[in-house]
């Protein structure tokens, strides 16, 4: 991160982070914010291009003005915004927040940003500055583009864009403003006549329109926050609505700002660090806001919306946004629920933001088409995977042996997989598998493992420090996974690193309904790591592998060949151990340093785990067919058809009752060592890096229909000074 925001600014100093030192740069009268105007009229000298009212807007801007003109500017704008003038826009507020719920409701594929936070804002900050409604998503691009102003050095085609959104967003100011209303144009119009001469109310006001999209770009920050955490957290604002400590925190905690720059326009020293003139000063916002968390007696202390004369204008007006906005959405939608795996940010030197946050809003089930049916009530959930007579793991082999016979192709390795894959798998032979499996992996068999699950956990967090990119997929979660599940299972081969190159498609085997093409494609990667299987080497092991207990016992209905495609396919479920480990630490991690404190103690884990692998397990579906026709809740299904029951709604605040291992008879074989490995790996790891931090352009979803999961979490190990 650091290194970007180098470039960014051209600047070789340190990044800082101590509050302290933030604090006073922001507060002292030798540091200004960077000038653009210089710039600007470079260009338009270069190119004979006019820029006249891109340079109008910063010249009448408070964030880029200079005293005295900043000064008078901000006195003038002051009393609109305090705590106690901006209270009369509650009722608007609460008017605009039911309407875009209602608006979300009516949204086929709805996200947050697109279909709730932006409109919500448009309609909220429209009214509070004057503005004539246009089509609202052409007004939020607009607000979004002339935003960029506030990035270095803009190429002459994206300032020809943003001049040309200026003369537009004008035209949605009305031209004689009534100075009887309470918006902020005729406020400033009025402060204009009275005692400001100088100042341009419409040009302040399009600018504290843009400015103020960082309430959007907050509010869906927090949302995403929020819907990531344990269900009673949304609960609670339900029942209680956003108290001002919570919201604090949340805000310490989520800022959409990263950084704040300023240039010393003298040679300074601050907190004992000098500063010449032309110096560039860039603060990590987030880093600040960390330490002042923990070191200042308040523990909701943040600079998230600046400090001294440059200080956030709008701050009262964005708390009072999600002060209104937060516990009604948690009352109008308490099941709403986000899609993790395709949650989307935008990470900039100065600013980070959601971009995409889809959601499910209900927990209601409904048919998804003519064969699919989509499961989101618990208790419908329950009843399904607690009956086996009704509802079984569909049926794989006879769907590949069809296709084989329409196609004339060969699915053979396809048809061993699925017959040999126990999530597929139903009756006697099912059950006389799963007996021999809970031999090896019973709760009071895997105790054999444990002083290998330590040696890997400590041999990972080694790994892990010893990298100058450290990941907490690639060189954490991952070689923990490979390291313990291997000799577990038996898993050998004739080349190691191809075989890890080829593992990754053995997740694939878990959507059970692939076209023909992918199906090929995957048999083709069986055969190839089939071929590369080879047995286990038992005397280096502490216990004898799964493989090996299988291949002794006495299991008539399996042949070697089907025991080897079955470890493969355990080995390729076993994946979820890494991606839930990852998930976890991305889940505490962003929680917060007292999260991550408590993460450190095994105590707490072991307390927490069920709760954790609710939020944080990575399956996403688990399918169902129908034996018979028969009634689910209000939806009739017939015989054969599929239901696909949506976990992370389904898991959304269940603790020891959660389905993220599945139940009954279907239950995943591997839940007791996954657990086991978890309660080893969280704490070591917290205790090991208490002040871990993700990079924000590090955090990278894994492209998977069937898991929710990362293949990148790139992070901070330690706090730099």
């Amino acid at each position: 991160m650091e290194t970007d925001i180098k470039s960014a600014f051209h600047t070789a100093g340190e990044i800082i982070g101590d509050p302290q030192m933030v604090s006073e740069i922001l507060r002292s009268t030798d540091f200004q914010v960077p000038q653009i105007e210089a710039h600007i009229i470079a260009l338009q000298e270069q190119s004979g291009i006019s820029f006249a009212n891109i340079l109008q807007l910063t010249r009448s801007t408070a964030v880029f003005q200079k005293n005295p003109a900043h000064l008078a500017t901000r006195r003038a704008i002051a009393p609109f915004f305090t705590a106690k003038a901006v209270k009369i826009w509650t009722p608007t507020i609460d008017a605009a927040v039911e309407k875009a719920i209602g608006h979300l409701l009516t949204v086929k594929d709805p996200d947050l940003v697109t279909d709730f936070c932006d409109p919500l804002f448009i309609t909220v900050f429209g009214q509070i500055i004057g503005l004539k409604m246009a089509n609202l998503n052409r007004l939020s691009a607009v607000i979004k583009s002339i935003g960029r102003l506030s990035q270095p050095m803009l190429s002459i085609k994206v300032l020809k864009q943003i001049e040309a959104e200026i003369q537009e967003i004008d035209t949605y100011l009305p031209k004689a403003p009534s100075l009887r209303s309470a918006t902020l144009l005729s406020f400033l119009q009025t402060a204009q006549l009275n005692e400001n001469p100088v100042l341009d109310p419409r040009d302040t006001s399009i600018w504290l329109l843009v400015a103020g999209y960082t309430a959007s770009q907050t509010l869906g920050f927090i949302l995403s926050d929020l819907l990531q955490r344990e269900k009673g957290v949304w609960m609670e604002l339900a029942k209680k609505g956003l108290p001002a400590e919570v919201l604090e925190d949340l805000i310490a905690r989520l800022p959409s700002t990263r950084t704040l720059v300023r240039t010393a326009n003298a040679s300074v020293q601050v907190s004992g660090c000098p500063f010449h003139q032309g110096d560039i000063a860039v603060m990590d916002v987030i880093k600040a806001n960390e330490q002042l968390r923990t070191t200042s007696a308040n523990g909701n202390a943040h600079l998230s919306f600046g400090k001294g004369a440059h200080k956030c204008p709008g701050a009262e007006v964005s708390r009072l946004l999600l002060t209104r906005t937060l516990p009604a959405m948690a009352r109008a939608l308490p099941y709403l629920t986000l899609h993790r795996e395709q949650v989307r940010f935008e990470v900039r030197p100065m600013v980070q933001f959601p971009t995409h946050l889809p959601v499910t809003l209900t927990n209601q089930s409904e048919r998804q088409s003519a064969r699919l049916i989509e499961v989101r009530s618990f208790e419908e959930a329950r009843q399904v995977v607690n009956d086996d007579k009704n509802w079984g793991p569909p049926e794989l082999e006879p769907h590949l042996r069809a296709l084989a016979d329409r196609s004339g192709r060969n699915m053979d390795t396809a048809l061993q997989i699925a017959r040999n894959a126990m999530f597929f798998m139903s009756g006697p032979r099912h059950a006389e598998i799963r007996r021999a499996v809970a031999q090896s992996l019973g709760g009071n068999r895997i105790g054999l493992w444990d002083d290998l699950i330590a040696q890997q956990v400590s041999a990972a967090l080694d790994h892990l420090e010893s990298k100058a990119d450290p990941d907490l997929i690639t060189h954490f979660a991952d070689p923990i996974f490979r390291n313990i599940m291997k000799p577990v299972l038996g898993v050998h081969s004739s080349d190691h690193t191809q075989f890890d190159a080829l593992a990754p498609v053995l997740q694939d085997v878990l959507e059970p309904w692939l076209r023909l093409r992918e199906l090929e494609r995957l048999q083709l990667k069986f055969e190839e790591i089939l071929n590369l299987m080879r047995p286990p080497d038992e005397a280096t092991l502490s216990a004898p592998s799964i493989l090996s207990q299988l291949l002794s016992a006495d299991l008539p209905s399996f042949t070697e060949a089907d025991l080897k495609a079955l470890i493969l396919v355990l080995y390729g479920a076993s994946f979820n151990l890494s991606h839930t480990i990852g998930n976890v630490l991305h889940h505490v991690i962003l929680l917060g340093a007292d999260a991550r404190k408590s993460a450190a103690d095994a105590a707490w884990v072991d307390q927490h785990l069920e709760e954790l692998i609710a939020i944080c397990g990575s399956p996403k579906y688990i399918y169902r067919m129908a034996r018979t026709a028969q009634t689910l809740g209000q939806i009739s299904v017939n015989e054969g058809e599929t239901l696909r029951l949506q976990l992370p709604v389904l898991n959304r605040g269940q603790r020891a009752g959660n389905l993220a291992f599945g139940h009954g008879l279907h239950r995943c074989v591997g839940a007791a060592l996954t657990k086991k490995i978890l309660r080893v790996a969280i704490p070591k790891f917290f205790d090991r890096f208490p002040a871990a931090r993700l990079e924000p352009s590090g955090v990278v979803t894994y492209p998977m229909s069937q898991t929710l999961a990362y293949s990148h979490l790139f992070c901070t190990l330690q706090p730099t000074g």
